[in-house]
């Protein structure tokens, strides 16, 4: 058995060797698709739930006996997709990750959630947005010849950012900007309405033992004010009191900047007017 885990690190140190020289003249990228992502993070979650772990514990839910280079290049890819939070504590699964496990498949919630997995690796977005219908060799080429990829590394690209698609759909469009709020008909005053799937206030569940499926905490206050001009605060996550002493001390130093902004425009319009007289 002693035996068996020394070959198999030498394999892994021989792998992650080849695998550095590779990136060492490629830019970053993932190592695997999203469909492999997924279920690492699943596994996480059911050995650790959300403690955050040191990265060395969090890699023997995957199976490895230590941080060899592949589980480092592991973390780095879940890190990539934004399936994993980190601190100086160490790692855990993220909001976002939990949002994909606890979703039922196949759901908006889910699709949404895949998505945006999916495109948080800045150079899968830029190949979605840029290449959505290309073919592995106009890929290929794009990256060798623009961006600088050895053949090797462009292969294993290629072979992530395919099985990505195949989740969360050939061209991934970003949803469509809307106006947050409904236009008021000329002399009504209505009461300003949240965006479509925003709520006014959700509790948060973290899930785990003794707990619900997992929903991420959100809440959002909506004012009318003066001239039409409507404030909407959001939070995601639990906010609690000291959240809102900090939002105030924000909100007074962007009313200073808002002062100071006026004044020089008013200052500037003043002497406009004086030259003009003059």
């Amino acid at each position: 058995m002693a035996e068996q885990n020394e070959q198999k690190d030498q394999s892994e140190k021989a792998q992650q060797k080849e695998r550095e020289q590779r990136e060492n003249r490629s830019p970053r990228y993932p190592s695997f698709g999203l469909s492999e992502a997924i279920p690492l993070a699943q596994k996480l979650w059911d050995k650790e739930r959300r403690t955050m772990v040191p990265p060395d514990v969090a890699v023997k839910a995957w199976g490895y006996s230590s941080l060899s280079g592949i589980a480092r290049t592991k973390l780095a890819t879940m890190k990539q997709y934004g399936l994993l939070d980190e601190d100086r504590q160490g790692v855990r699964v993220s909001d976002l990750a939990l949002e994909i496990l606890q979703r039922e498949a196949g759901s908006e919630q889910y699709q949404s959630a895949v998505r945006q997995a999916g495109l948080k690796p800045d150079l899968f977005k830029q190949l979605a947005t840029a290449l959505p219908e290309a073919s592995n060799d106009a890929l290929r080429r794009e990256l060798v010849f623009r961006r600088g990829f050895l053949d090797a590394a462009a292969d294993q690209v290629i072979k992530a950012y395919r099985d990505t698609v195949s989740l969360i759909g050939p061209s991934a469009p970003e949803p469509e900007e809307k106006e947050p709020y409904a236009e008021a008909a000329a002399g009504e005053r209505k009461s300003p309405t949240l965006p479509p799937g925003m709520t006014r206030s959700r509790p948060a569940n973290l899930g785990g033992a003794g707990f619900g499926a997992y929903e991420p905490a959100e809440r959002a206050y909506v004012w009318p004010l003066p001239n039409g001009v409507i404030a909407e605060v959001k939070f995601t996550g639990p906010a609690g009191p000291v959240h809102f002493d900090f939002l105030q001390q924000y909100l007074e130093l962007a009313k200073k900047a808002v002062t100071v902004e006026q004044a020089g425009s008013s200052s500037e319009g003043a002497a406009g007017s004086g030259e003009e007289q003059s």
